[in-house]
């Protein structure tokens, strides 16, 4: 409850949330998520779906945290516990399967370290999707 945050962006063409770092109540950092979004042999896939789509016609709740949306899907994803005692940790490999309208229907989550495999359906509300 008493945990920050810090949003780490990267600045190129388009910014994307690279890492969000925790902190506890003594601001001593507790863990760090990293993403990236890059495809082997191509270009990054669109978030046809952001966190404040135009479908819903007004102001999502993340804008203030986020600040801009994201205009790809992360292709991976790793949370390290800190302080890093040197030891491996997982990331999980993320692809996805669309519908005919090009928007992510099922994300599948890959364990680089145990190969299990996580399976998130989504299902969209907005008519247009």
């Amino acid at each position: 409850p008493n945990e920050r945050m810090e949003f780490g962006y990267e600045q190129s063409a388009i910014t994307s949330l690279k890492s969000i770092n925790f902190f506890n109540q003594a601001n001593v950092p507790t863990k760090e998520v990293s993403f990236s979004y890059v495809v082997s042999g191509g270009n990054p896939m669109e978030n046809k779906y952001q966190t404040n789509p135009d479908a819903l016609e007004k102001t999502g709740k993340y804008l203030p945290i986020f600040g801009s949306f994201h205009s790809y899907l992360p292709t991976y994803e790793s949370t390290k516990n800190l302080p890093w005692n040197g030891e491996s940790f997982p990331g999980y490999n993320l692809t996805y399967v669309f519908n005919a309208s090009g928007y992510a229907k099922t994300i599948n989550s890959t364990n680089s370290m145990n190969g299990l495999n996580i399976i998130t359906s989504r299902t969209y509300t907005t008519p247009k999707l």
